[in-house]
């Protein structure tokens, strides 16, 4: 296989790219050395001068999502005309993310990673508190300003919000329906927002 020269961090990012598409697919099982080489289209030998072994390349990648959920909340935070909107924004980016950049919409991926990497966990947590939070801090921003009921508690609405996805998504995992999953998910979000305004 002839390969042509590209600086470290783009290589570094094409590997990232291609482990978050073979984990959507085939899961932990088909993340070899091989494949990642594959997708990238390089010879397996090659990824060892970016990453020194799988726990290392599963860090970039849990980095990685970190990077772009908190661009997805800082984007979120500038184009939301209100705390509303903000969670509209967040939400759909969210599940674009879920079905484009990881394929299928794996909802079972960071389970997969820890039960393979207990050692990752934390940096898991981190990454679904760092959400988490901010879908919280958004919701207690609009109660205070008055679009969002205050009769519910943040972290009840926010165990709301996080299940609008997560049902749709599994179901498009078991069926390959995209459509029926992605009709689910926009009548969940205009309950939510029945369930929300004030």
């Amino acid at each position: 296989m002839a390969e042509t020269y590209t600086d470290t961090e783009t290589r570094k990012e094409q590997i990232v790219d291609a482990i978050m598409k073979i984990m959507a697919s085939q899961g932990m099982v088909g993340l070899t050395v091989k494949n990642i080489a594959e997708a990238v289209g390089i010879v397996p030998s090659a990824i060892y001068r970016h990453f020194p072994g799988k726990g290392d390349m599963i860090d970039a990648t849990l980095a990685q999502v970190r990077k772009t959920m908190a661009a997805a909340i800082a984007n979120a935070r500038v184009a939301g005309s209100d705390p509303l909107d903000t969670l509209r924004i967040m939400f759909e980016t969210h599940v674009d993310f879920l079905y484009s950049t990881l394929g299928a919409g794996n909802v079972f991926i960071t389970t997969e990673i820890a039960s393979h990497f207990p050692e990752k966990r934390k940096a898991i947590m981190e990454n679904m508190k760092l959400f988490h939070g901010e879908i919280r801090r958004t919701i207690a921003r609009g109660q205070e300003a008055g679009c969002i009921r205050d009769d519910l508690g943040a972290d009840e609405l926010t165990g709301i919000y996080t299940g609008l996805f997560m049902a749709p998504v599994m179901m498009h995992n078991l069926a390959g329906n995209k459509k029926s999953a992605a009709e689910s998910i926009k009548k969940n979000w205009d309950t939510f927002l029945r369930i929300a305004r004030s």
